[in-house]
């Protein structure tokens, strides 16, 4: 996975990426789909997830924790509010912060595919 652009938008709240995949939307949208291979990508190298629950359905919610070096734990939440199957998912998470929303889509772009967060 690349990074091709991020933006910030403080009146509204969000962070967004957006990241070219070498798979197809096929592929990257069963990453999304499957809690053990999202443990895989989801989250900084040196802090692996570990998704508890995993139901992406609107109204669906994950629970995750991430594990970092010394073996602290920082847990998360997805709230699913939309769900459109390998196309796109926007859920609001939080953490020990105030919530936050967040958009996926995937997109086919010739033999890659991109996604933004």
């Amino acid at each position: 996975m690349t990074t091709i652009d991020s933006t910030i938008d403080t009146d509204e709240l969000t962070l967004t990426f957006v990241a070219e995949f070498d798979a197809s939307p096929t592929r990257v949208w069963e990453l999304w789909v499957d809690p053990r291979q999202l443990e895989r990508w989801w989250g900084p190298p040196t802090w692996p997830a570990t998704f508890v629950d995993h139901d992406p359905v609107p109204g669906g919610r994950s629970n995750y924790y991430m594990t970092g070096p010394e073996g602290e734990r920082s847990g998360g939440w997805w709230q699913f509010t939309s769900v459109t199957p390998k196309d796109g998912l926007t859920f609001d998470d939080g953490f020990s912060a105030p919530t936050a929303s967040r958009t996926s889509r995937c997109r086919r772009r010739t033999a890659r595919s991109r996604s933004s967060l």
